[in-house]
């Protein structure tokens, strides 16, 4: 403040500098350009230093590994009560014509998942995510921190439900061949789903099959798959992405 002798809430960047080096500070040049264009918010060559204290300013720690597990298992949980089960949509409808949310709709989503954070750990988790410079965060990295990447669901949805249609047409029922081997529960063994999933020829690769294992696993027994879960997404995701498609 002693340099702000105008009582602008402003210094000049050399001014700045010279703060920073009084503070023993010794940055590089482009270290200092990228405190001077976080600093001056529009370009005046002024540095509002109350923007400066905001910057600095060393808030309660904060685990991103602990948040970051809690997050995944409540997707999977959202994901296991619902075959329509969307982490895109999980955001306010307004976001959904664009790859990115700003920060009250990454709020209204993280707190619609009734995680339980509060409103520091939901401000640490954005800007985590959000890119230097940005305000906003890209639905992509939300889905890449949750381990949960909807389009490549989206893509395996895509090519079984194709295959479904041709099963149909062949007079092949996919939901009786899934439950005559599970001798009518909803679950199927790894092993068995696997061996219906090669029967039915549908045309998942090993990596895809770990996805939709991931997707489909019983919580409380891991060695359990929830066949009709698993048919119920194919069909409504194909159906509500495919009529976009050739709307499109």
């Amino acid at each position: 403040a002693e340099n702000d002798l105008e009582r602008s809430g402003k210094i000049s960047r050399f001014c700045l500098k010279q703060c920073l080096l009084t503070l023993g500070l010794k940055l590089e040049p482009f270290e200092l350009l990228d405190i001077f264009d976080l600093v001056d918010t529009d370009g005046d060559f002024l540095v509002d230093y109350k923007e400066l204290v905001n910057l600095i300013y060393i808030k309660p720690f904060i685990d991103i590994d602990a948040l970051k597990q809690k997050l995944q298992n409540e997707v999977l949980e959202a994901n296991f009560k619902s075959s329509c089960f969307d982490l895109r949509r999980i955001f306010p409808s307004s976001s959904w014509d664009r790859e990115y949310v700003l920060k009250n709709e990454f709020r209204e989503g993280i707190q619609k998942l009734r995680v339980g954070f509060n409103e520091d750990e939901i401000s640490c988790l954005f800007e985590y995510l959000k890119k230097v410079h940005r305000d906003f965060v890209y639905i992509a990295d939300i889905c890449g921190f949750c381990d949960f990447d909807e389009e490549k669901y989206d893509a395996v949805a895509k090519k079984c439900y194709d295959r479904f249609l041709v099963l149909e047409r062949e007079g092949i029922y996919i939901r009786e061949e899934f439950r005559f081997h599970s001798k009518g529960s909803e679950y199927l063994s790894l092993e068995d789903f696997n061996r219906v999933v090669r029967f039915l020829g549908l045309p998942i690769s090993k990596v895809e099959l770990c996805l939709l294992l991931k997707r489909f696993l019983n919580p409380k027994h891991k060695s359990q798959i929830n066949y009709r879960l698993f048919i119920d997404f194919i069909s409504q995701r194909q159906r509500c992405y495919g009529d976009c498609d050739r709307d499109d």
